[in-house]
């Protein structure tokens, strides 16, 4: 009887955990997609608030706290919970994504360390992408999500108390977990667990003392094809000396609700691709006409961030100035402004920037020639 339970045990650890992993493997997806459809969407200022929304909305309640786009120093520039003076100055070059996607200049996604979150206070799994041009970084997009949403639309799958699932990093790292939660965050998955050593396969079957409950437990796990997670399931041996009977029972009806959360998330990103692919095709379509504006216009565009960088100007803005492609274009505001100083012209981008109505004023601009 012993053998059959471990046996049976072993059988349903392996089925939960290949639902469990199709699972985070969706909703990492999911993320992933809204993050580059958010990147493509944030040049279009005027409708990215919207995009936001949609985007926020199309999770379910309680999973994204916010979004956030950091500036090319690690500084906050935008919040979906909104920027005040406070927000404004801290500094999060120091945070694991920034420092990753600064050094590696890579365009993949990177799932953090869990962290607390420096405005609210709570754990946060923060996913981001770096925001490049020509192989320059001009920023971080972050989607963070609760650990303990995942953890407990995790825990409907499980049966007894000492059950539990968890999302580990391959480096051992904590991202979810059904039980004492807030402990795991800070800590590792022991180095001898077999999901963290080379040469142990995909996945496997385990019995070990649980690293944050100090139980015995047998554990299947799982690392994703294509995202650097594990998940591992793990289920008490001892709660399941009861009627095969109904185990039987309770697995199937375990299987319905795993198979439906499954089905509600291939929904949700069945819509948001569709989605995705109109709103893109708006997007290239206006990226084309804004373009053909630069070249064409006779008036002297441009388009400043709030440091005063030139992101953009048209073909006359750069002729009035007298440059050509050899030298290169201005970089910098100041390079061409000859009226006001640079502690003045950044008050003024910033007045210009925070007015909810446009900002007419007059100032002298200097030529390449002088």
């Amino acid at each position: 009887l012993v053998a059959e339970t471990r046996q049976t045990v072993e059988r349903r650890a392996i089925q939960i955990n290949v639902a469990v992993s199709q699972e985070v493997d969706a909703m990492v997806r999911q993320i992933d997609l809204a993050i580059q459809y958010l990147r493509d969407a944030y040049a279009h200022q005027h409708t990215f608030d919207a995009t936001v929304r949609l985007v926020l909305n199309s999770f379910p309640a309680g999973a994204l706290p916010f979004i956030a786009i950091f500036n090319e120093q690690g500084a906050l520039a935008y919040s979906s919970n909104g920027l005040t003076a406070a927000t404004e100055k801290l500094d999060f070059s120091d945070r694991e994504y920034f420092r990753f996607h600064a050094d590696s200049r890579e365009d993949r996604l990177l799932i953090s360390r869990p962290l607390l979150d420096r405005i609210s206070g709570g754990w946060l799994v923060p996913f981001t992408r770096p925001i490049l041009r020509d192989g320059q970084l001009l920023g971080v997009i972050s989607i963070p999500v609760r650990p303990d949403y995942w953890s407990k639309t995790l825990a409907g799958v499980l049966l007894n108390p000492q059950d539990v699932v968890a999302i580990v990093r391959t480096d051992g790292r904590f991202i979810a977990r059904t039980r004492r939660l807030e402990e795991a965050l800070q800590m590792q998955a022991p180095a001898d667990r077999p999901y963290l050593q080379a040469g142990f396969g995909s996945a496997g079957v385990f019995r070990a003392v649980s690293t944050v409950d100090r139980v015995p437990l047998t554990f299947a796990w799982r690392r994703l094809e294509h995202w650097p997670l594990i998940t591992a399931v793990g289920l008490d041996e001892e709660a399941e000396l009861t009627p095969l009977l109904a185990q039987i029972a309770t697995e199937r009806q375990h299987g319905l609700i795993a198979m439906s959360l499954l089905m509600l998330f291939a929904c949700g990103i069945a819509f948001l691709i569709l989605r995705i692919g109109w709103e893109k095709t708006e997007l290239v379509n206006s990226r084309r006409r804004y373009q053909l504006l630069l070249r064409t216009a006779s008036d002297g565009i441009h388009i400043l961030d709030a440091d005063g960088n030139l992101r953009e100007a048209s073909d006359a803005f750069r002729q009035m100035l007298g440059y050509t492609e050899i030298p290169p274009a201005p970089r910098h505001v100041a390079e061409w402004d000859a009226q006001l100083a640079p502690t003045e012209l950044l008050r003024k981008l910033r007045e210009l920037m925070r007015s909810p109505v446009p900002i007419q004023f007059e100032t002298w601009h200097q030529r390449l020639d002088g």
